[in-house]
């Protein structure tokens, strides 16, 4: 029944998703960012909000018990989460190095073919030159190239 209409932004910068209850048309933000990475600053200020509630309550309530339980939870997995953005973050680290290896491999490599390409430019230079001396030595007819190939010449005999 709820459709997700826009997002707000919160005053801490985290964008925040807008919903809208179709059979009662009521719109409301759930308070909670859209941004993966902005979760961690989220459950921190959770968790220093809720500790700072129960500290002015001051009550040694049977209630808060659950509540003291479920931060100790929340602490622990909070800390699991930070250890997995850090190793997410080192991998990404390490992914964008051998991405940039990478580019200068292929950047390298392409330029190692453009320097072959210009030797056998050279050399198929030097190899017409060698065709043509032979032509005029020979007193043969002009020299055709077969299909626009350079390397393959049709050789006829003037008569």
């Amino acid at each position: 029944m709820l459709k997700a209409i826009c997002f707000e932004t919160s005053p801490q910068g985290w964008k925040s998703n807008k919903y809208k209850c179709r059979r009662c048309n009521i719109a409301f933000v759930w308070n909670t960012p859209n941004n993966p990475l902005d979760i961690i600053p989220y459950v921190e200020k959770f968790i220093k909000d809720t500790e700072e509630k129960i500290a002015s309550l001051n009550d040694s309530d049977q209630s808060l018990e659950p509540t003291i339980h479920g931060l100790e939870a929340m602490k622990a997995n909070l800390t699991k989460l930070n250890l997995l953005a850090e190793a997410s973050d080192l991998d990404m680290k390490d992914l964008e190095e051998y991405e940039q290896q990478m580019a200068d491999m292929v950047h390298k490599f392409k330029k190692h073919l453009m320097i072959e390409k210009i030797k056998m430019g050279n050399r198929i230079c030097v190899f017409q030159i060698i065709i043509l001396q032979a032509h005029t030595t020979l007193k043969l007819a002009p020299v055709f190239a077969i299909n626009n190939n350079p390397l393959l010449y049709e050789f006829s005999a003037l008569k």
